[in-house]
């Protein structure tokens, strides 16, 4: 009996000694409290070709999955007048890790190309795609605006002319773009592929097109809807060429559902808004008189605000329902909250100009910063005040460099470019996969002593959206650098 309570004794004392060491040590070692999350990096592949493409300035990326256009094998029968790079492209929808084909239009013995720009919630993707027909005054393809749901594209339709687009789409399945009509413009703003007519702006719902005006002028396009329905996009303000710029002055604009407000501008000859709340706050970037410079602005019930009162070039890309803002102000990345203007910092060897391209409810903010040479470009998340490589984030690590963000959902999920080992462009989307632990701060500090060199090919494609060069994309104006300035058309 003695012995048993010996026992006891020794086993509660050892218990004691072991519950205080371990308090002890809790307290003399430091914890770990991360300010990040690793990611898993999916490839979303191609459909048998080199590259393939996310889709910027829209949700692309949704609870549904995520969308944008893929390279086929098959060379583009309208060489030159390539679609993207040459190659026969399809939208794609992503999810859980796989890649769907979703065709395009039936025509041209199945040479015809699309894109995925939008997917809300449902599952709905709105694009554009090629219709097996060629413009007879351009001799460009001509395309309609379409979207896919349950695999099955349709085709919604258009205003009589040859081009159209379907660039976003909201929660309750209202559909915004452009349609030209048959109208003749000399100034017709710059479709995805040129136009000789008209371009207007057009809501979709219920199965019925809707051409909702202009601000005075010709053209119109619509460019962001939001859950609540409201609208915006560029609008020539009249018919007359402003004798600077050898065009009719592009105003942004806001429709409420009942009218179109012209948003003004800072003075210069014009603006591009870039995103829109549900509250009906509007960002975007705006020309200064004389100087050729943009400058951020916000529109918030009526008033238009330079985001940036001193000489620097600036913009606006993306406002959270908070209103918190995210751009650049060059040569920094840049948060806008209530008005005061935080810098997100730099990457070493990427640090000559940043910009942020997108920003959640949870303010996470990803965007992409220029090498010192301003050849390439590497992706970054910024949360919690600090900026870090995104690449060091991958875990498992990839041979696949992230490159330019283009949008992060309040999930934290991020839908990107890419380059691959090759330096072909692809599109990819990062997953949290848990905490970053040591070995992902390990991998943070190598990318600050090493900083990534990425030689990504394809410089010259032309890249989604607006048909313009890739290396218009890479200039500090954002993803709609001079959108809906004119183009030459050619003659042969």
């Amino acid at each position: 009996m003695k012995s048993r309570l010996w026992l006891w004794s020794i086993t509660i004392c050892l218990c004691v000694v072991l519950i205080l060491t371990s308090q002890v040590a809790a307290q003399t070692v430091p914890q770990h409290h991360p300010r990040h999350h690793q990611y898993r990096l999916y490839d979303v592949g191609t459909f048998g070709g080199p590259s393939a493409y996310g889709s910027s300035g829209a949700i692309s990326l949704s609870t549904a999955g995520a969308t944008g256009a893929a390279d086929t094998s098959i060379s583009d029968p309208f060489y030159p007048y390539c679609f993207l790079d040459c190659f026969v492209s399809h939208a794609f929808l992503w999810r859980n890790g796989h890649g769907t084909d979703l065709g395009a239009l039936p025509g041209n013995n199945d040479g015809n190309s699309s894109y995925g720009f939008a997917i809300n919630n449902s599952g709905l993707v709105v694009g554009i795609s090629e219709n097996g027909t060629t413009d007879p005054a351009t001799g460009f393809p001509s395309t309609s605006p379409v979207a896919w749901l349950y695999g099955h594209i349709f085709n919604l339709g258009g205003f009589g002319g040859t081009q159209g687009a379907a660039y976003t789409v909201n929660s309750r399945g209202q559909i915004v773009g452009y349609s030209t009509n048959a109208i003749p413009d000399l100034y017709a703003f710059n479709a995805y592929f040129p136009s000789t007519t008209q371009v207007r702006a057009f809501v979709w719902e219920l199965g019925k097109m809707r051409d909702i005006g202009t601000l005075g002028g010709p053209d119109a396009a619509a460019l962001v809807i939001s859950d609540s329905g409201l609208v915006i996009g560029q609008s020539y303000t009249s018919f007359t060429p402003d004798p600077d710029i050898g065009h009719p002055i592009a105003d942004p604009f806001l429709w409420d559902g009942r009218r179109m407000i012209d948003l003004g501008s800072l003075g210069g000859v014009g603006g591009i808004p870039q995103w829109v709340n549900n509250q009906g706050q509007v960002v975007g970037y705006s020309l200064l008189p004389s100087t050729g410079k943009v400058h951020a602005f916000l529109w918030d019930r009526g008033r238009l605000t330079d985001m940036t009162p001193y000489p620097s070039a600036s913009g606006a890309f993306w406002i959270n329902e908070a209103g918190v803002i995210t751009g650049f102000d060059a040569p920094y990345a840049v948060v806008w909250k209530h008005g005061k203007r935080t810098a997100l910092g730099s990457l070493p060897g990427y640090d000559v100009w940043a910009t942020g391209v997108s920003i959640n409810n949870s303010n996470q903010v990803v965007g992409y910063a220029f090498s010192d040479d301003w050849f390439s470009t590497v992706g970054f998340l910024w949360e919690n005040g600090d900026m870090v490589d995104l690449n060091a984030l991958v875990q498992p690590p990839s041979d696949i460099t992230v490159t330019e963000p283009l949008q992060i959902d309040d999930r934290g999920e991020i839908i990107s470019y890419a380059a691959d080992a090759e330096g072909n462009v692809r599109a990819v989307v990062l997953v949290p996969n848990g905490d970053c632990d040591w070995g992902c701060e390990q991998r943070i500090a190598d990318h600050q002593n090493r900083p990534l060199v990425v030689r990504p090919k394809n410089n010259a494609l032309t890249m989604p959206r607006f048909g313009k060069p890739a290396d218009g994309l890479r200039k500090p104006l954002g993803p709609r650098p001079d959108m809906m300035s004119p183009h030459p058309i050619p003659l042969n």
